[in-house]
């Protein structure tokens, strides 16, 4: 178990799971092939039995932004979802508290970070060669 961390790291006291299920990454899946379906085709297609769990997590998407209603539920049909933030290959995780962890944005966020701290250490590379090219010749000199 895995808590949310705020801006500042410090816990925001939100408990995400440490994996997301399997049947879970099944339907995001099935989401990014179809992009619009409904509750019972996304069932039938990644295989999922519980559907108040699927309906569960579908609209903690929802209210994440990754989904939209397109239609609303008549009958036992259920309602027909549109697929609207396709952020990657992993299922986001939401919390009860309704806090996501996409590790797709994370890993596009830590790749990025990467690069600005190559960036910064070879400025200091450079630096620090310039620095000892001073001192050489500043022992030269004296």
């Amino acid at each position: 178990m895995e808590t949310a961390k705020n801006k500042r790291g410090r816990g925001a006291g939100v408990k995400l799971a440490g994996v997301p299920s399997a049947a879970r990454q099944r339907m995001w899946a099935v989401m990014r092939i179809l992009r619009r379906f409904g509750i019972g085709e996304l069932l039938q297609v990644a295989e999922i039995a519980p559907r108040k769990a699927a309906e569960k997590y579908l609209a903690s998407l929802v209210r994440a932004g990754y989904l939209r209603i397109e239609e609303r539920a008549r009958g036992c049909e259920g309602s027909v979802y549109a697929l609207i933030r396709n952020t990657g290959p992993f299922a986001p995780r939401v919390g009860r508290k309704g806090l996501t962890l996409d590790p797709n944005l994370e890993i596009t966020r830590l790749r990025e970070l990467r690069e600005n701290l190559s960036a910064q250490i070879v400025a200091c590379d450079e630096r620090l060669v310039r620095l000892g090219a001073f001192v050489e010749r500043q022992k030269g000199e004296s």
